[in-house]
């Protein structure tokens, strides 16, 4: 069973490379980060806690590199505990 809850985090604490998504499309982050700021993050970023005191992310990677264009240094992020956990460890 897993437990959510919503924090900001800020980029610079956030391992991307933990990401599930497999393959990297650059195109559309522009227009992505053009919605974002006039609509706001409608689904927040998914994370969970490392060891280390960081956070891996699970999903919202092109949401992620979309806000870091337009110059945002955080996102709201929805953070995990799970067996989803044990797969990044």
């Amino acid at each position: 069973m897993s437990e959510e809850t919503i924090v900001e985090i800020p980029f610079d604490q956030l391992d991307s490379d933990d990401s599930i998504r497999d393959q990297t499309d650059d195109s559309g982050l522009d227009s992505l980060g053009d919605n974002i700021e006039s609509n706001g993050l409608l689904h927040p970023l998914r994370v969970f806690a490392k060891a280390d005191g960081r956070f891996g992310l699970l999903t919202g990677s092109r949401r992620k590199e979309a806000m870091q264009m337009k110059g945002r240094k955080s996102a709201r992020s929805e953070e995990h505990t799970s067996e989803l956990q044990s797969h990044h460890d």
